[in-house]
C-alpha cells in the first residue's frame, strides 16, 4: 500500500515539475473536495459546465444534442472552450453561457458570465495530454460535483467521479448514454443541432447563384497531413469531377486553396466566409466529400449526402474514424489502410461521388 502511495506522489512531483507548481495547491482542494461530493440527482440540477477547453468544433458538433437535452430539461449550461471556437458556441439556443479558456482562467473568469453556482461539471473526454488544462478548468469552476471520462491517476483524484468506458468500436456519442446511465436518466437520442440563420442561406444561395448543375462541396484539407490530402490529389479529383459535369467548391483556407489550380468553370472556390456561411454553402449542395471529420459532423446535423475519408489513426485506444465517424446513414466512408488519407485511390474516391449523384437522379 505505502509502495503505490509513493509511486502515486512521484507521478504528481513529476506533473507538476513539468506543468508548474500553481497546480499543486489546485490538485490537492480539488482531491479534498472529491472526498467532500455527493452524487446529486438530476432534478436537483440547475447549472452545468461542460469541459471542453482543448477540443475543436467538430467535437462541439458532436455534442450539440446533448447541450439541447440538459437546456430542454430546463438546466442552464455553460460551455467552457478555446477562445477560436467559442464563436460557435455563443450562437447556440441551447447554451446559456461561454467561458473563453486561458492558463489563467479563475472563479472571476467564470463570475463574469455566471454568479451563480455550477452544480455539475462534465467532461467527456480523458486524454492524458489535456489534464492540466481540465484541471485548471474545474478549479476555476469548482462545481458542486463533477464527471469525467478514463483520465490518468491526476485526473481520477481530482474529480468527484471518472467513468470508466473502453467501447473501443463505438462512436462518441455513445458516452453520452453512459453519462446518462450515472445520472439515473433515460437514454436520449442526442442529434447534431446546427444554429443556421437565413442570413447563412441568404450568403450560401448568393455565393451560389452563378454554379449549375449538380453541386458538392469538397473539402480536402484537415488540421493535421495525416488526415489531409495532397495538392495534387485535391486537384485531380476536382478535375475528374467537373469533367464529369459535377460542379464543385472546394473548401480550405486560402493558403490551401493556392495549392490547387484547376482550369474548368465547374471547379470554383470557396471565398473567405463565416464558418456558418460556409455550412449554409454545404446544406445547399447536393453532396458533401470531405477529410474534415468538423465538415463531416456538419453533414450529419445537416443529413446531407456525403464521402467521407478517414484513415487508421488512433485516439488512445480508440479508432479515430469510428470514434469520430460520421455516425449517419446518408454517408459514406472510406478508409485508408495506412495512416495517411493520402494513400486511398483517387479512382475510388472520384467513382464513390459519381456514383452517389447518380443515385440522386
Amino acid at each position: 500500500m505505502a509502495k503505490k502511495f509513493f509511486k502515486k506522489l512521484t507521478v504528481l512531483n513529476d506533473f507538476i515539475k513539468q506543468h508548474g507548481n500553481d497546480l499543486r495547491h489546485k490538485i490537492l482542494l480539488l482531491s479534498v473536495k472529491k472526498l467532500m461530493a455527493s452524487k446529486p440527482a438530476l432534478r436537483d440540477i440547475s447549472t452545468i459546465a461542460i469541459i471542453m477547453p482543448t477540443k475543436g468544433i467538430g467535437d462541439g458538433i458532436i455534442f450539440s444534442g446533448l447541450y439541447k437535452y440538459f437546456s430542454t430539461l430546463g438546466k442552464k449550461v455553460f460551455i467552457v472552450c478555446s477562445e477560436r471556437t467559442a464563436f460557435f458556441y455563443a450562437k447556440s439556443p441551447y447554451v446559456s453561457g461561454v467561458v473563453t479558456y486561458s492558463d489563467d482562467i479563475s472563479r472571476k473568469t467564470i463570475k463574469q458570465i455566471t454568479a451563480e453556482r455550477i452544480d455539475l461539471a462534465i467532461d467527456m473526454y480523458g486524454d492524458d495530454l489535456r489534464t492540466p488544462q481540465r484541471i485548471r478548468t474545474l478549479y476555476a469552476l469548482m462545481p458542486e460535483y463533477s464527471v469525467a471520462f478514463n483520465g490518468n491517476g491526476i485526473s481520477r483524484g481530482c474529480f468527484s467521479h471518472t467513468i470508466d468506458y473502453k467501447k473501443l468500436d463505438t462512436h462518441l456519442t455513445d458516452r453520452a448514454n453512459a453519462l446518462f446511465d450515472f445520472l439515473g436518466s433515460p437514454k436520449e437520442s442526442i442529434n447534431y443541432t446546427l444554429p443556421l440563420s437565413g442570413s447563412n442561406d441568404d450568403a450560401a444561395l448568393n455565393f451560389l447563384q452563378h454554379v449549375k448543375g449538380k453541386k458538392i462541396c469538397f473539402s480536402p484539407f484537415a488540421s493535421n497531413f495525416n488526415r489531409s490530402l495532397s495538392a495534387g490529389m485535391a486537384t485531380e479529383i476536382a478535375q475528374k469531377l467537373a469533367e464529369a459535369g459535377t460542379s464543385v467548391i472546394l473548401m480550405g483556407s486560402a493558403e490551401q486553396l493556392r495549392e490547387i489550380n484547376v482550369e474548368n468553370s465547374k471547379v470554383v472556390k470557396l471565398p473567405e466566409m463565416t464558418f456558418f456561411d460556409a455550412c449554409a454553402v454545404i446544406k445547399a449542395c447536393d453532396l458533401l466529400l470531405s477529410v474534415d471529420t468538423a465538415f463531416v459532423h456538419v453533414g450529419n446535423a445537416l443529413n446531407k449526402p456525403s464521402v467521407t475519408l478517414y484513415n487508421m489513426e488512433m485516439w488512445d485506444d480508440f479508432t479515430i474514424n469510428i470514434v469520430f465517424g460520421p455516425n449517419y446513414a446518408d454517408a459514406t466512408k472510406i478508409i485508408s489502410e495506412s495512416y495517411l488519407v493520402r494513400d486511398i485511390n483517387t479512382e475510388e474516391i472520384v467513382s464513390s461521388v459519381t456514383t452517389r449523384l447518380a443515385a440522386m437522379e
